[in-house]
């Protein structure tokens, strides 16, 4: 883990003071405790969330820090944060929990007549905690990023070399050119370059859009999975005329990373499928909880279907890939197809997973199921 600041240092002008607070509120703990998860449970409403959070009490920290343990603390802080990223609970409500046990201490401080140097020890007790419990986050975050595999990392080479560097290419050549034409006063020309480079520089924008959503990660860090579905199904059908229909999500609003990031590629490796095999007019796609709790999502289509001991194999490598990263989860695949031919009943394919989940976050359902 990187370490930004040497624990002793931002204690060291409060390590005494620090002491006699800590003294001062040890009779004080249980009462705190039992009044902080009150609160707690006000505004934390998903017991597992609830829980996961219950950890970050300070009081169980009292005798590492009288003894001026520093390193221990702060070392302890940065593993619970990542271990609530890996859960996905929200950052903040990480912060507010923190927050809120700080205003549980200083009742009994101050009525224990604490001088202002103890108040403001334990008012930098709680800030360098969160200062390293934020340092956690971003170590899981810095994980998640590093587990781009090495499959995904020659696909995005690729698409930064065909598309994005091509349109660079050929761009800075039509600008020399309307350098030179402008020179030479050939005006006319210089307006139908100027024309053609204002559509390479949308095309390049688009390619730009297109890479960074289909990386994953970045989207999914910053819009977290069900808004990340919801753009990659309106950029797909965007791109190729497919109509994809993503239903209402009852899934809470964060996953741990790794699970969003294996339903994300499944969703491009099952809407690739359907491009390149089905032929599609029509999918949907729908993300749900499932009992135990877990994750379920499901993709269909009304393409043509397949047999299943007769696929081919461009299409076999896809499916075992997408059973694969669900596997490594802990998750199930399936797979269910109906050939074009049968007249009435089902056609098309469908997609179904299902991924375990511990300990997950607020539910936030995302709006009405409409065309993307």
């Amino acid at each position: 883990m990187t370490r930004r600041f040497p624990p002793d240092q931002l204690f060291s002008d409060l390590r005494e003071p620090l002491r006699r607070a800590l003294e001062r509120l040890s009779p004080h703990f249980p009462e705190i405790q039992l009044a902080w998860r009150a609160r707690l449970g006000h505004v934390i409403r998903r017991r597992e969330e609830y829980e996961a959070v219950a950890v970050l009490a300070l009081d169980r920290y009292q005798p590492q820090l009288s003894a001026g343990d520093f390193e221990a603390f702060t070392v302890d802080l940065e593993r619970q944060g990542q271990a609530l990223a890996g859960r996905g609970v929200a950052e903040e409500h990480a912060f507010l929990a923190l927050a809120l046990y700080l205003e549980h201490c200083l009742g009994p401080l101050s009525g224990a007549a604490a001088g202002q140097t103890e108040l403001a020890a334990i008012v930098r007790l709680v800030s360098v905690a969160q200062l390293f419990l934020h340092s956690g986050y971003a170590n899981a975050r810095t994980v998640g990023w590093r587990t781009l595999d090495e499959k995904d990392r020659r696909r995005l080479a690729r698409d930064l070399h065909d598309e994005i560097g091509h349109n660079l290419v050929v761009l800075k050549l039509y600008i020399e050119q309307m350098a030179l034409d402008f020179k030479n006063g050939r005006a006319a020309q210089v307006r139908s370059k100027l024309e053609e480079t204002v559509g390479l520089v949308t095309e390049a924008i688009d390619s730009v859009r297109r890479v960074i959503l289909d990386l994953g990660p970045a989207i999914l860090d910053e819009l977290g999975l069900q808004q990340a579905v919801r753009l990659y199904a309106r950029q797909f059908s965007e791109r190729t005329g497919i109509t994809v229909r993503v239903g209402e999500s009852v899934l809470p609003a964060r996953l741990p990373p790794a699970h969003e990031a294996g339903l994300y590629r499944v969703l491009q490796g099952a809407l690739s499928n359907v491009l390149q095999h089905s032929r599609a007019r029509n999918a949907t796609v729908s993300l749900s909880e499932g009992p135990g709790p877990s994750a379920v999502m499901v993709v269909e289509d009304d393409g043509v279907g397949f047999e299943a001991n007769r696929r081919a194999p461009a299409l076999s490598f896809g499916l075992n890939t997408m059973r694969e990263r669900m596997e490594a989860l802990g998750g199930r695949f399936q797979v269910q197809s109906w050939p074009a031919p049968a007249a009435k009943g089902p056609r098309g394919t469908r997609i179904e997973v299902t991924l375990p989940l511990v300990g997950n976050a607020t539910h936030a359902p995302q709006g009405p199921a409409g065309a993307l």
